[in-house]
């Protein structure tokens, strides 16, 4: 289907090339005037008006003899020798600068058009399937999309409901976090987030060794921080849903994916034999219980091959509700440590545990990832062995906690806040979609050749010594 598409749009592109190149030599042939030795300039379709003169009696006694053969070879004169092979005259009208110039100029403009239509719509059809490649992969993450958008659309429905019982704005629930480490901004510094965990003594052995990392840093010495365990897992600081997330296996490729960037990015060492986990949690405004589930992640595709010391770690997960064979205390514990760290009232943090059996052994855990905020997604949810009811009631009771804790803070949010809040949600979204957009192989390959591009005019401009 897709290869019957590409020729039938490739049969329309030559079609209208001819087209396109037939109208452009019409055009530029009706505009070139008609110049002949000893005639006036007159353009093409011109009426020409016959002039009657009085009848002039031919002075002979001027009269120049004809040149021999060999001199009709005058520029002036616009003729020629006979051709050796043809022996015919041939006329040689002069075509000035002018003319050469709008020629050319039709020439390019038939020609170039069409190629560079042909180039950008390759190009779109490689980025469009670029995105059909994500969208199936995210599809994969959850086959019943359709049904988990009904999950959050009737708990959307509910929280409505208890917001109108109780004079409470629904725009209040986004406001939960607003005293929070990052307020109620979606873009998070990762860096910033494992700084500050780092000094609870309660979490500090918990968390995954993190070392910032940036090209104006590690570029200039290539000497790696002491911290730095190969193979290494390197994201940017500010988090785009997994897109940018690379396994570097050694200091030389590192040092090639470095210079490619500009922005600081976080590194750490790359488990591959751990077991995934995400633990979502919201703190209940009212007290115990909290809201608490944890789930196995799976991922769908391995991990694939090294090239050139670089993978690509895995994006889409099945998802496991293990949440029964864990010591939810001892979560419980360290998630309250966690937010009362970001001030944050609703999170989700991954972490790599060891099993034994099948419980899991806390003792192991590393946590390398932290999202805080309202759309910090409750993968133990998107198990599918769960009932439609019992989703929808624990999403219903996640967010009237969330709705609760921001009517602590303004029940009645101002129209400015709200306004202000929406556009950047949306700007986030916007970035995130780019940020897709960007991990395109098309895009990719784009970027490196604009990196060389910028490397080559560098060392051009850098004096020899």
């Amino acid at each position: 289907m897709a290869l019957r598409i590409v020729r039938q749009l490739f049969r329309l592109w030559l079609v209208l090339s001819l087209l396109w190149v037939g109208a452009i030599g019409t055009v530029t042939w009706q505009s070139q005037p008609v110049e002949w030795p000893g005639t006036e300039v007159v353009p093409h379709r011109a009426k020409i008006e016959p002039k009657r003169e009085t009848e002039v009696i031919p002075d002979w006694s001027n009269v120049v003899p004809l040149p021999k053969l060999g001199e009709l070879s005058d520029p002036e004169v616009g003729f020629k020798p006979p051709d050796k092979d043809t022996k015919k005259w041939e006329a040689t009208p002069p075509i000035d600068e002018q003319q050469r110039a709008a020629l050319k100029f039709g020439v390019e403009l038939a020609i170039i058009s069409p190629v560079l239509v042909l180039v950008f719509g390759s190009a779109l059809g490689r980025i469009l399937r670029g995105f059909k490649n994500w969208f199936s992969e995210t599809l994969a993450i959850s086959p019943n999309l359709r049904r988990e958008l009904h999950f959050y659309a009737e708990a959307t429905k509910r929280v409505l409901a208890t917001a109108k019982a109780r004079n409470i704005s629904f725009f209040a629930l986004f406001l939960a976090d607003a005293n929070s480490m990052f307020g109620n901004r979606a873009d998070h510094d990762k860096h910033a987030i494992f700084v500050r965990l780092s000094k609870v003594p309660l979490l500090a052995p918990y968390l995954a060794d993190t070392v910032l990392i940036s090209s104006s840093t590690y570029l200039p010495n290539r000497i790696v921080p002491l911290r730095v365990r190969f193979p290494i897992v390197v994201k940017p600081i500010w988090g785009w849903q997994s897109i940018g997330i690379v396994g570097i296996h050694d200091e030389n490729a590192l040092w090639r994916f470095l210079r490619k960037r500009r922005s600081p990015h976080i590194a750490q060492h790359f488990i591959l034999d751990g077991l995934e986990i995400g633990v979502s949690f919201t703190r209940n405004p009212a007290g115990p219980p909290d809201f608490l589930g944890v789930t196995h992640k799976e991922p769908v595709s391995s991990i694939k091959e090294w090239k050139n010391g670089i993978c690509k770690v895995p994006r889409c997960f099945y998802h496991h509700d293990v949440t029964p064979n864990v010591d939810c205390e001892r979560l419980i514990e360290l998630c309250i440590a966690i937010a009362e760290a970001l001030g944050t009232k609703s999170f989700r943090f991954d972490a790599f545990v060891s099993r034994e059996g099948a419980n899991l052994r806390f003792d192991t855990l590393q946590i390398f990832e932290v999202n805080t905020g309202a759309f910090a997604m409750d993968e133990f949810l998107f198990d599918t062995r769960h009932s439609p009811q019992f989703v929808i009631e624990e999403l219903t009771r996640k967010y009237t906690y969330l709705l609760l804790w921001g009517a602590r803070l303004t029940p009645h949010p101002e129209l400015s806040v709200m306004r202000e809040l929406v556009l950047h949600y949306i700007y986030c979204y916007i970035v995130t979609v780019l940020g897709h957009v960007s991990e395109t192989p098309l895009m990719c390959k784009l970027r490196d050749a604009i990196a060389i591009l910028l490397e080559l005019m560098a060392n051009k401009k850098t004096p020899s010594r």
